[in-house]
């Protein structure tokens, strides 16, 4: 997951070319990109609701609280496994939710929150450190509420939250220690981004990949892959660290031997969803399709309600191989999962598959809405063209004599 942006962006820029090809019009394809934890597509994305945009600024709605707290506390699951990927903790004040930090792989939180620093109000959505006290155009801070009235839940997809209210928690010194938050697993979901395998590993193979973790952290991809590969050596089941070896790997730029590492991952968790997500940027990032629609078929098997941005791509990937069916599917499951239109091009590629299977009343709307939300996309002519080639059409079949 932590590179799949980056290969999502070349997926785009390759992707609307041969899309353009078929339809014909103007303009050429391209794409915004994103980090691995944040919105993308091609386009503008939808403004944080936390902030109204202005020319200049960014004003904080009154759900925003202005002083300064301390959060801290771990996040568990409730069968005991052992969490192998960091949960996001996000705040949720009257209805606006933000995400303000990730724990550690144990689990483990400590986060400084300013609601007036300049990163929230700049409608960053991923706040992990503070910054200076941002004043208004009009030389004083914001006033906003209390913290009083937000709450508090992590979120690792596959699992549901418990959610703790931070007014009975709140000291003198805006501190909030919340103890455990409760992960709880969704029935339908059988894949996860934490491992089984791991509560298993004997105490020097966790010592090994603790030890790489440090490591990795600090851009020593070697001595991180060595601890990796002392890791598994130790336990040949510890899928995290074989997916971890395999990203070193990548680092180094030894992609097969990442790819063995990937599947070596699967072959000790088949339900351990960060491989799955690695093959796909690997295949994605060689425009092999075929196998970018295996694995997100695979992914989405495992967990098919937390990955809006898998079923854009399993709708790419069956585009690109002419299965349009399948493409509209996919697109239409991801839109459903999309609400906010994090992925803007959803609604493009849902357009350009109905087209393909000559559903033109629904290609219109989805292509109106594709250029409504990403008014200043590089492809957005494009869209245009093919819209205005569908109205022609529609009128034609209007004017149209009756046959006899």
């Amino acid at each position: 997951m932590k590179y799949f942006w980056g290969a999502l962006c070349a997926i785009l820029l390759c992707l609307t070319p041969s899309l353009y090809a078929q339809h014909g019009g103007g303009g050429t394809g391209g794409t915004g990109g994103g980090g691995s934890r944040g919105g993308v597509g091609g386009g503008t994305t939808t403004g944080n609701p936390n902030t109204t945009s202005l020319p200049g600024m960014s004003i904080p709605n009154p759900s925003t609280p202005s002083t300064m707290l301390f959060l801290s506390g771990k996040v568990i699951v409730d069968d005991g496994t052992v969490l192998t990927d960091a949960a996001s903790i996000q705040t949720i004040c009257r209805g606006s939710t933000r995400t303000v930090g990730y724990t550690d792989r144990k689990g483990t939180f400590s986060i400084e929150l300013d609601p007036n620093s300049s990163a929230t109000l700049a409608g960053v959505g991923d706040v992990t450190d503070t910054g200076p006290t941002r004043q208004n155009d009009y030389g004083g801070t914001f006033q906003a509420r209390d913290w009083r009235d937000c709450q508090v839940q992590a979120v690792l997809p596959g699992f549901t939250s418990q959610v703790v209210d931070l007014s009975p928690r709140l000291g003198g010194d805006s501190r909030a220690e919340l103890g455990n938050i409760v992960l709880h697993r969704i029935g339908e979901v059988q894949g996860f981004t934490i491992s089984a395998t791991s509560a298993a590993a004997p105490s020097n193979a966790r010592k090994d990949y603790e030890k790489g973790v440090s490591l990795e952290k600090k851009q020593k991809w070697l001595e991180a892959q060595q601890k990796f590969q002392s890791a598994v050596m130790i336990y040949p089941k510890y899928a995290v660290a074989w997916v971890e070896l395999g990203r070193m790997q990548l680092k180094q730029s030894h992609e097969e031997d990442a790819r063995q590492s990937f599947q070596k991952a699967l072959a000790a968790d088949p339900q351990f969803i960060p491989a799955y997500q690695e093959m796909v940027q690997i295949a994605a990032s060689h425009q092999q399709w075929k196998d970018v629609a295996e694995s997100t078929d695979q992914l989405l098997r495992l967990n098919p309600i937390n990955y809006p941005q898998y079923w854009f791509l399993n709708a790419v990937a069956n585009y690109q191989l002419q299965k349009f069916d399948a493409a509209e599917k996919s697109a239409a499951r991801g839109l459903e999962l999309d609400p906010k239109h994090h992925i803007p091009k959803m609604e493009f590629v849902l357009g350009l598959a109905m087209v393909q299977i000559h559903d033109y009343h629904g290609a219109l709307e989805h292509l109106r809405n594709y250029v409504q939300i990403a008014p200043k996309s590089e492809d957005t002519e494009m869209a245009q063209t093919q819209i205005a080639q569908l109205e022609a059409q529609q009128a034609a079949a209007a004017h149209a004599p009756e046959a006899k």
